[in-house]
Formats: C-alpha cells, structure tokens, sequence
C-alpha cells in the first residue's frame, strides 16, 4: 500500500471498516446457519465474507493496517447510542449485522479509492451482493410473522359455509379474519385443488396467511403459505421435505405431550382446546389459536382469555360473515386491552 493523502488515519479507517464488515456478515452466517438452517446462505455469506478479506488485501500490505491500529485511542470505541446494546428479536440481530457490515463496505468503498480506485469499486459490487442477500433473508419468515400476528383464523370448507365460497371467506377476511385454513374432507383433489386455487389468490390479494389442511401436495402447487396438519396426515419431517423451509406447518395438539413435542418440531403454530391452552410449558413461544366451532364456543373461549381463536361455522354460517368476523375480533382486542 503507497503512502497517500491522509496517511495513518486512512490505514486505521480501512482496518476497522474491514473488520466491521466481517463481524457483521459472521453474525449474519450464523444466523443462516442456526435459525434459517439454510446452508447455501451460510455458503454465501461465507464466501463474501472471505471476499472482502481478499479485496482488502489488494489494497496493500495488510501489515501497515494492523500497524496503524490504534484501539484505545479510537474516539469511536467510546461513543454508543441506546440502540446499541437492545435486541428484542433473532432478527434484530440480524438485521443490525447487516446494516453494518452494508455501511462499513460504503466506507471501505470511499477510503479505498484514496488507495486504488480500481479495487475500491469491488466493495460496490460485493455491497450490491449483501442486498440481494438481505432481501432474502428477511422475506424468508414474512409468511411466519403474519402467523405470529394472526387473532383470527377461519377453518372454511364448502361444507361450513352458507353461500358461495370464495364470497364467503372475502365477507370474513373484509370483517376481520387474518388467517385462513381450507380443508375438504370429502371433496375430489380435482375440486379441491380448483377451490383452493381460487382461495389462495383472494388471501394473498389481501396479505392474510393461507393454509391448506392435510393436502402437502396442494399446498405446493396452490403456492399456499403452508399446510396443517392432523394426525391422520403425513408426519411434520415429510411434510416439510415436500414444502421445503420456507413455509408454514401447523399442528394440531391435544395433550402436554404434543405441546412439548412442537417446541422442537420445527412447526409454526397450534390448534389447541381452551384447557391445553392454559398449560403451556415454560418457554413455550410457538401461536396457539383456540379452536372454537360455534357462537356459544366462542364466547367462552374469548371470556377465558385466549388471545388467538381459530373459528368454523361461526362465521361461515354466519348470515352476514363479514359482521360475525369482525364482532368476534373486536372481543378478542377488547379481552386483550382489558388484562
């Protein structure tokens, strides 16, 4: 590395940056590695990560960074702000990685050009990289925050509903509902697959979660947020072979038993009655909805405090279902904004 204008304090300003920019696409891996589980993130990351390293290097005799390092006389190291040190999520973390290391390629980007313009411009090219990369990684659980923001899920099937289906399930989600589960016990796959088909398009349309029960095959094609399963279906480890990692499984459980079980299943909510409800084990984070099929029902779990409720002919008999989704959604806010 020449000398040039600046001297020493250009060597510490790219010693930093690059060890930044590391650090931050480390966290960045490991979070691929240990709540993704996706290898080829962490491949990716990885090799860009080694890639600054190499870009770096380019820039001189890496020597004279390490030289010029001075970490107890950084005014930097003694200056934080409140966000610094707070973390509510996996995914705060990982978005802070990333926001670092993206700045800290700008800065390697700008102070390299004082040193080899040729060369400053691959930190363009790897920092392009690192959004495309973070895009992906921050939609892959937008599917599962809705899950984890739903009160409200429909059960529907052609069976449950007074009128047309697809009028039906577009009264509820206008009133209220913000999750829908189709199920056709009875139904041809011919018929269910055209059904859901339709479904799936009025919910995205709308950004509300759909789900298709026990048909893994449906699900796929349909483009459904994921599927549910019962245990007459096929177990969750099949399941999620055929949906891949990025969509939803739901379960139902009907003892102590099943709850423990779905904290390491790799699952994403439960159907639950109103007693399992009330015994969680400790630690236990995954949704729960209350699975409620009439009026009557319903009233007594949202009296009990659920603050989830997976509803069937309540609404989809319903005369006016966009007035019965949303009188049971207020309940829920109002049970939820008096404890």
């Amino acid at each position: 590395m020449e000398q040039y204008r600046g001297g020493r304090s250009i060597y510490r300003a790219i010693d930093a940056n690059a060890n930044r920019c590391r650090e931050g696409l480390r966290v960045a891996e490991d979070y691929a590695r240990f709540v993704l589980d996706d290898a080829g993130l962490v491949t990716q990351l990885k090799e860009l990560r080694h890639e600054v390293t190499d870009t770096v290097k380019l820039l001189g005799d890496e020597s004279l960074l390490v030289e010029a390092r001075d970490t107890e006389g950084d005014v930097g190291t003694r200056i934080s702000v409140p966000q610094e040190t707070k973390r509510a999520t996996e995914e705060d973390v990982l978005k802070s990685a990333l926001k670092r290391s993206e700045e800290a390629l700008r800065v390697l980007e700008e102070f390299g050009k004082m040193v080899r313009p040729d060369i400053a411009l691959r930190f363009e090219v790897i920092r392009y990289r690192l959004y495309t990369i973070e895009q992906d990684m921050l939609t892959r659980r937008l599917p599962e925050r809705k899950i984890e923001a739903a009160k409200l899920c429909m059960i529907v099937s052609e069976e449950g509903v007074k009128g047309a289906l697809e009028g039906v399930v577009q009264a509820a989600v206008d009133g209220g509902v913000d999750m829908v589960v189709y199920r056709e016990d009875g139904a041809s796959s011919r018929r269910f697959l055209e059904k859901a088909h339709a479904l799936r398009a009025l919910c995205a349309s709308k950004g509300v979660p759909f789900i298709v029960k026990g048909r893994t095959d449906i699900s796929v094609v349909v483009d459904a947020d994921g599927v549910h399963l019962s245990e007459d279906d096929i177990p969750v480890d099949a399941a999620r072979k055929v949906l891949g990692r990025n969509r939803i499984i739901g379960l139902n459980a009907a003892s102590m038993d099943d709850l423990r079980a779905a904290m390491t299943s790799g699952i994403q909510y439960l159907f639950v009655n109103s007693k399992l409800s009330k015994q969680t084990p400790t630690g236990f984070v995954l949704p729960l909805f209350v699975v409620a099929e009439n009026e009557e029902a319903v009233a007594k779990v949202v009296k009990s405090g659920a603050k989830r409720i997976a509803v069937g002919r309540a609404i989809g008999e319903a005369s006016d279902p966009a007035t019965a989704a949303g009188n049971i959604k207020a309940l829920l806010c109002q049970e939820e904004g008096g404890k």
